[in-house]
């Protein structure tokens, strides 16, 4: 049987600690299974949701997603088939399992689980309309429902899609997407404020950076908005991480 710890023995340290905190952030999804190959380890939902190979001064993880990741920090986008594309992410340090590739797992994950007669996720969308059109008639009322709800509480909100979600900004910050799932709609506010709202979100089930919000449950309007100025609050104050220049594909 192969032993995944044996494929870092020349890894550089950080290469090691992004990997556990890769496996920390899956397994706040919910159950998640390691299954080390030759030259590879696998993380498993129902089927295998994140492909890591290991590399001295880095990991090359492969995530799934209804359509390519359009982001710089994505090597390679393979499509495997016409909803389905694999997308290659360097890795080399634990503080770049932030909250963009935490949002990008979790899209994996939802995709990983038992096969389905409709997509857990929808895709080929430009806009909230049509991103909606695609979902059943419940969580179509349920996003409508909190789209209007998260526009009356920040005036002045622009809506967009990232990473093939519905998503909000303001003032050219992000201030969080939101995603019909396969039994819930999820809000991805980041781990700062549902730490500061802990208690007021006892009720719902939530991970780092996710809050689920049952279908048939929309969450109560002064809930809402506290979220929202205490997720305004963290975007806002929020530093920017040190860019670095590109390094070339071991």
């Amino acid at each position: 049987m192969n032993n995944h710890f044996d494929q870092f023995e020349k890894a550089a340290p950080s290469v090691r600690a992004a990997y556990d905190a890769i496996l920390k952030a899956s397994r706040e999804l919910g159950k998640v299974r390691e299954a080390p190959k030759k030259t590879s380890i696998h993380l498993m939902r129902e089927t295998t949701f994140a492909g890591v190979t290991v590399r001295r001064e880095a990991l090359i993880l492969t995530l799934k997603s209804n359509d390519a990741i359009d982001s710089e920090r994505v090597q390679k986008a393979l499509r495997m088939s016409a909803k389905r594309y694999y997308n290659e992410i360097r890795v080399r340090s634990p503080r770049e399992v932030n909250q963009e590739l935490r949002e990008w797992i979790a899209a994996s994950y939802e995709l990983s689980g038992k096969p389905r007669k409709v997509p857990a996720m929808p895709s080929g969308h430009k806009n909230f309309d049509e991103y909606v059109a695609q979902l059943t008639p419940a969580k179509r009322a349920a996003l409508k429902k909190l789209r209007r709800a998260i526009l009356d509480a920040v005036p002045g909100a622009e809506e967009c899609i990232s990473y093939q979600m519905p998503a909000f900004r303001k003032d050219g910050k992000s201030i969080m997407c939101i995603a019909a799932m396969a039994n819930h709609i999820s809000m991805f506010p980041g781990a700062g404020p549902i730490k500061k709202l802990a208690q007021e979100l006892k009720g719902y089930e939530t991970s780092k950076g996710t809050i689920r919000i049952p279908i048939d449950r929309p969450m109560p309007a002064a809930l809402l908005k506290k979220v929202l100025s205490a997720t305004l609050e963290a975007r806002t104050t929020a530093k920017k991480p040190a860019r670095r220049a590109p390094r070339r594909s071991a």
